[in-house]
């Protein structure tokens, strides 16, 4: 009786319960020397707020390489980093406040941008406000540069937009549209 009731604790608590937050912190320090708001203009992304889920998935992709990245930072980043390490890193980020930055957009490209937003169905998975999912990433608030990079290699095919069940529907965006959703996701808070 005992081992079953083992066995089915172990099931109960996966690696995403052992993750321990406060390790991650002193893990994720590296993380947030590129990651900053003050690299706004960068194509990185802002990652405090972002799901665990997503986060952890993501630095996965890039340890075994099929995530791609232009810079070849993050796979070199990730490369010696534990499941444990990426699941600690990855829940330390998701409970940090989500950083307010004063993007420099085109007002015009924003409004445009929510109306495509809307027409092409970005909040059926990024949810209406364009915040976290589980393992959706968040939208809102992210540098035009940023998304501009992630929507012309989903365009490209050289990402992949969304992962096994949760994958996006393809969309044919123009370098019109990207500009245009890029400005008003980066308006968002």
């Amino acid at each position: 009786m005992r081992i079953v009731y083992a066995i089915l604790l172990l099931g109960v608590f996966s690696s995403d319960a052992r993750a321990d937050v406060s390790a991650g912190a002193s893990k994720a320090h590296i993380c947030l020397t590129c990651h900053q708001p003050q690299h706004r203009l960068a194509a990185m992304p802002l990652l405090e707020g972002q799901p665990a889920e997503y986060l952890y998935v993501q630095l996965k992709a890039y340890k075994d390489k099929t995530r791609a990245d232009p810079t070849a930072t993050m796979p070199a980043s990730a490369a010696n980093l534990t499941d444990l390490d990426m699941r600690e890193i990855s829940s330390f980020l998701a409970t940090q406040t989500v950083p307010s930055v004063a993007y420099q957009i085109d007002s015009a490209k924003a409004v445009l941008g929510q109306n495509k937003a809307t027409i092409f169905g970005c909040g059926n998975c990024h949810v209406t406000d364009r915040n976290a999912g589980t393992a959706v990433p968040r939208l809102a608030g992210q540098a035009v540069g940023y998304t501009v990079a992630q929507l012309q290699a989903f365009a490209a095919g050289t990402r992949a937009h969304g992962v096994g069940s949760q994958a996006a529907p393809v969309v044919s965006l123009t370098s019109t549209d990207i500009d245009d959703l890029a400005n008003y996701f980066a308006r968002l808070k």
